[in-house]
Order: C-alpha cells, then structure tokens, then sequence
C-alpha cells in the first residue's frame, strides 16, 4: 500500500506514531500531511517515505490553499489509501467534498460521533465508510453501525528515545499525571490539598508532566502546600518530545485523576492518552473506580474512590518498592506485549477495500 495520513487539527501525533510503525512494518510506504507545528514531532525513526507541511491555523483560503495540496500530493505520490488521523473536526468535514475517492479509513476519538453526527451520516459517508475507534472497550459501548464498518486499535507505539536529564535518583518513586496541566480536566487541586495535610515519604514525588496553566486556587494550593518544587514538580513550557517520554519512561505509576465530571465523558466514549501512555509504557495505572468497567485496564490497574483510598495504595506500594509482579505478569500476557499482532491486525483492516467489507 502507498498511504497518505493526514492531520489538519494539530494534534495526536501518539496515533500517528502507531500508524506509521504498524504500516511501514507491514511494508507500506507511509507519506504524512499535517500541520507544521506536529511536524517538528515526527522523529526520523519513523521511516516516511515523505512529508507535507500544512499551516497550523486554517481558515477558509488556507484551507483551500491545503486541499489543493493534499489532492496534487496524492496524484503525484500514486497514493492508494488515506488515513483521516482526526476526523471529527469541522476542516476535514470540507476536506472530504474534495478528496478522490480512494479506500479511507477515519480515525475517531470521540465514538459517540458515529452515532449522533450527521456530519458523519451525511456528508463524510460519501468517503469514508470504515473507522477505527482507540480502544477494544469503545468498540464494545457503540450500537452497531450497519453504514459503516468499525474496528479498533491502541496507538500504544512510541518512538524510544534517550533517557535525558533528569534521570531519576535510586531512591525516588515517580507518580505521573500526563497532560496540560488545567483543573477544569483533572483534580489537581483534591490531591494537592489532600497530601499537603497527610505528608508522604520526601522520595515519592508527583510530576504534572505538562505545561502549567496558572490558575489562582492551584497556585494557591500549591504555594500553601510547602510541597511545591520538592514533592510536586510542575513545568512552566511545553515539553519536547524526547524530554516527556524520558519522564514517561522512568515513572512508577501513571495517575490520570481525571475530574469526576468527565469521567461519562472520557469514560464510555472517549480515551483519555494517559490510558495509551501508560499501555505502551507497560505502567500500572492508579484509577478511579468508575473506570472499572473498561476491562482493558482492569488487569493493569489498582482502583480507588477517595483520596484517602488513594494514599491508602501508594503507601502500600511504597512499602513493596512500588514492585507489582502481578500486573508486570499481565502485561508480559496481554495483546500490549504483542505488537506484531496488534500490527497486523491493524494493516489487514486497512489494507481491505471500504467498498468490500459493506454489502
């Protein structure tokens, strides 16, 4: 195959990463158009056959500056199938009147939109009538589609980098919240408040592994804390790529304390990419109980309902060194350990004409 991915909305490079590593292992020459702000994300490792920089912000002449491009690079590079990296956004919904008809394949993040989005229904079935959702467990949670055929896959590939400083002492045990960090997403503030009053060993640190977005009652919390800088590590800028992995793959346990409101959200319709960080980091998950149901963390997980829960297991880890053979054991089990499968997998479900699997 010869396969164009494209990305107009600035983000998930994690999908593009799997993308390309599941395909080029299968032998196809992979070409990315995206926008120029994820290009600088796109390590040589990767092994593209060829890039297409696009401006990060498109407005209407932009965009039909870029579709214009998008169309030349598929006639000029022979391309035989696309991959919608994101495709529920506005600007693809208007790349989609102008794209040739070719076998394409959609990525969707939100898997409530091939239900309830006539966006979808309407004006992208003209296109693209297979999808790929993140995760087995979404699969399962979406009504059959007879309009469309429906596959999953865990964009848990990332490409292995050099562990930068700071490494990490002996001694220390690293619990990781992964994310911009904004308190309207995740409970910065109950676990900042709840540790500042129960003090835990000095060598367990929590990185907010993202750019801190100042708001006035975490700074506050955070200053009145006495833990900020020592316990609590918080970065002023967005972080390189080799420098987030580094602190990704020295961490002990990824702690993804999304808010308790969107957990419907990020619960039965949407995965939030700590869960695929973690997955493809082989890290054990600290997770709210409300997240029991989805099956493809419960083997790698330790649930909790309350902060005092909470403290409850990472005191209890702390003592075992934060060493868990039962979930190391899971994992070295799981379809996670197996990425020639999942590879495989994917690229057969690629590879298979959109017009063929429907009938």
């Amino acid at each position: 195959m010869n396969v164009l991915i494209i990305e107009l909305g600035g983000s998930h490079a994690e999908c593009i990463y799997s993308t390309v590593h599941f395909l080029t292992h299968n032998h196809s020459e992979v070409h990315v158009a995206c926008n120029e702000s994820l290009v600088r994300l796109l390590p040589e490792s990767l092994q593209l056959s060829g890039i297409l920089d696009l401006p990060d912000h498109l407005n209407f002449f932009r965009q039909i500056q870029s579709f214009i491009k998008i169309r030349k690079y598929i006639a000029d590079h022979q391309i035989d199938t696309i991959i919608i990296n994101t495709t529920e956004i506005k600007v693809v919904r208007n790349l989609s009147l102008v794209l040739p008809r070719k076998n394409t394949i959609g990525l969707v993040h939100n898997a409530r939109k091939l239900k309830n989005s006539s966006t979808f229904s309407k004006v992208l079935y003209r296109k693209i009538k297979k999808y790929l959702v993140l995760s087995d467990y979404l699969l399962t949670e979406i009504d059959p589609l007879p309009k469309y055929h429906v596959s999953s896959f865990y964009p848990i590939y990332f490409p292995k980098v050099e562990v930068l400083a700071p490494m990490k002492p002996a001694n220390e045990y690293w619990i990781t919240i992964p994310g911009t960090v904004a308190v309207e997403r995740r409970d910065y503030l109950s676990l900042v408040n709840y540790i500042s009053k129960h003090k835990f060993p000095e060598n367990i640190k929590f990185i907010f592994l993202g750019k801190f977005k100042e708001r006035e009652d975490l700074v506050t919390a955070l200053a009145d804390s006495g833990l900020w800088h020592s316990q609590i590590k918080t970065f002023d800028y967005q972080l390189e790529y080799n420098e987030f992995h580094s602190y990704i793959q020295q961490s002990d346990l990824m702690l993804p304390l999304i808010n308790s409101e969107a957990n419907g959200f990020y619960g039965n319709t949407r995965i939030s990419g700590t869960f695929n960080l973690g997955l493809g980091y082989k890290k054990p998950f600290l997770l709210n109980r409300k997240y029991a149901s989805n099956k493809d963390l419960s083997c790698f997980s330790h649930y909790y309902d309350s902060m005092e829960e909470l403290a409850e297991i990472i005191l209890h880890l702390y003592y075992q060194n934060f060493k868990d053979p039962v979930i190391q054991d899971a994992y070295q089990e799981s379809i996670f350990n197996d990425m020639e499968r999942m590879s495989i997998r994917f690229y057969d479900f690629v590879k298979t004409d959109q017009d063929a699997v429907l009938v």
